[in-house]
């Protein structure tokens, strides 16, 4: 029903006048402290009271609702349109919402070759082609094996929130 109410709402005052304008016209609680802030012109309380009856309408016949819940919805299309104001006004900012998966970011911090390694350590190897690769990841640490045809390297990798943001190969 707030979907239907805000774009009611479009359809009956426009983009600008709503961007311009507050249901009631009160004074904001967030500016009230503030003494230059003028409040925000009220909505045609006219054209609020044709929406309310519109959807108190729609409620009864196209939803099938009762006469009580039709005068309940009818009596929320302040608050849906105040979203819609407020939505319009702030537009979401999908920069700062989206973050890259830790997974992602990575920074080599060491990577050691096979003539630097000891007897103990165990390496699979293959034979058949002339790159292997692995990955194992742990508690956001990632260890990457490579095996080259003529040179093998582990390379561990850290979430790079804790290190940084660039990717370097730190050879030891």
């Amino acid at each position: 029903m707030a979907q239907f109410v805000k774009n009611l709402a479009i359809a009956v005052f426009g983009i600008d006048t709503l961007k311009n304008s507050s249901v009631t016209g009160a004074k904001a609680n967030r500016n009230k402290n503030k003494k230059q802030e003028t409040p925000r012109p009220a909505l045609d309380s006219t054209k609020l009271q044709a929406i309310r009856a519109t959807v108190k309408h729609y409620a009864m016949s196209e939803k099938g609702e009762d006469e009580v819940t039709a005068d309940y919805e009818a009596q929320q299309i302040g608050t849906h349109i105040a979203h819609k104001i407020y939505e319009l006004n702030n537009p979401p900012n999908r920069k700062g919402r989206r973050k890259q998966s830790p997974i992602l970011m990575h920074e080599v911090t060491h990577v050691e070759c096979a003539n630097e390694r000891n007897e103990n350590d165990t390496i699979p190897k293959n034979t058949d082609s002339s790159v292997s690769h692995s990955v194992t990841e742990t508690n956001n640490v990632t260890k990457e094996h490579v095996i080259f045809s003529d040179k093998e390297c582990d390379r561990e990798m850290i979430d790079s929130s804790a290190q940084g943001d660039s990717c370097s190969d730190v050879s030891e």
